[in-house]
């Protein structure tokens, strides 16, 4: 092989090589590329969820902090009841409201379906492991809480309000007002007492604890929730 056949083959293969190296170089980049961009559309698809479940927790937030508002009314409400038991007064129209508080189921219903949207998809979709840590507390613990409590008040409602109710008042309208048929008996019955007192306990215990612990949950969640969505505007 003549020194010109050696540098030309020399030559070809610096070529050969720099070729290979921008083919491999190339792949890498359109693999880069195309991996930056299938997790951009997942991180949109991800901020898309978020959204939506934000905007049902929030509509559920509102929802619960009115409905606290009417239960903390009612809450004095029944306390002016157990009041006019212990010290009775003759029978006035407006006592009405004040019975009415007794009768009636305090029962809210939830939106699971952005959560349900979304656990179909995998909570890993999720990659801030905080957030999908509160949410999957919020949906499976807290709110499946207040739909057990939701049983609860209205067995309570069906089973031991109702029945006393359709036989000593009239003109029931729930949670709002009822006329007392003999308001001297009821008066003095110790099992109206008892209701009225199993009422503010149960109103208590099962719904303005837990609605007052749920707000604070769903308020932090909705922290999380902001703060992940602005963390790409």
């Amino acid at each position: 092989m003549t020194r010109l056949s050696r540098v030309v083959t020399a030559v070809n293969w610096r070529y050969a090589i720099g070729e290979v190296v921008l083919i491999i170089a190339g792949i890498l980049i359109a693999l880069a590329v195309a991996d930056w961009n299938d997790r951009r559309v997942e991180r949109v698809y991800e901020l898309a969820m978020l959204e939506e479940l934000r905007n049902g927790v929030a509509q559920d937030l509102a929802t619960i902090e009115t409905e606290l508002d009417d239960i903390h009314a009612a809450e004095h409400q029944l306390i002016s009841l157990q009041q006019l038991l212990d010290n009775p007064r003759p029978y006035d129209p407006s006592m009405d409201e004040l019975f009415g508080a007794v009768y009636g189921t305090r029962i809210i219903f939830l939106n699971t379906a952005p959560y349900e949207n979304l656990k179909s998809t995998g909570l890993q979709a999720i990659t801030n492991n905080g957030l999908r840590s509160a949410i999957a507390h919020l949906f499976t613990v807290s709110y499946a809480t207040m739909l057990i409590n939701n049983d609860v008040d209205m067995k309570i409602t069906l089973d031991t309000f109702r029945p006393y109710y359709l036989r000593n008042f009239r003109e029931i309208q729930f949670n709002l007002s009822a006329t007392p048929i003999d308001f001297e008996a009821i008066i003095g019955d110790p099992f109206y007492r008892n209701i009225v007192d199993y009422r503010l306990t149960v109103m208590r215990a099962n719904r303005i604890r837990s609605y007052t612990k749920i707000v604070d949950e769903m308020h932090a969640v909705l922290d999380l929730l902001d703060a992940e969505l602005r963390a790409d505007t």
